[in-house]
């Protein structure tokens, strides 16, 4: 099943994921298109989720270019473990709107370690000296 590019997720299953949502019955009742997997561990999850797209592409079943993995909140590691993954088993991986805070770009780092040095009292951990640290002292 192709996903219209006009449509999208959306347009072909928001009904069918509302009414499994509502029923509360939703892991028995899954359409095809979808696969349930439950475990234990972070690590146990991403393995089987890699394991699933893996096989997935070997039987033929789909294309990698029509493989969305959806995951708010991912970070580096998650994001590089399955990544490396899928990559090692010949499927090639292209991050789509990573959203990575600020400070770990390694230029917002620096700016904010050159405005400590220009802006008298930013970024001090311990309060001046002769200063007991009290918010009124200062």
């Amino acid at each position: 099943m192709s996903l219209s590019t006009t449509e999208g997720l959306a347009a072909q299953f928001s009904e069918t994921i509302l009414s499994l949502i509502s029923d509360g019955n939703y892991l028995g009742n899954l359409p095809d298109q979808f696969i349930s997997l439950q475990t234990t561990s972070r690590a146990e999850l991403l393995r089987k989720t890699a394991t699933a797209i893996i096989q997935a592409v070997k039987q033929g079943s789909v294309k990698p270019e029509e493989i969305a993995v959806i995951a708010p909140g991912l970070d580096e590691i998650a994001r590089y473990s399955l990544m490396e993954i899928l990559t090692g088993a010949g499927i090639a991986v292209q991050p789509l709107n990573e959203q990575r805070p600020l400070i770990s770009c390694p230029l917002i780092r620096a700016l904010l370690t050159l405005l400590a040095l220009v802006y008298e009292n930013l970024g001090r951990l311990a309060p001046p000296r002769g200063h007991s640290g009290n918010a009124g002292d200062f």
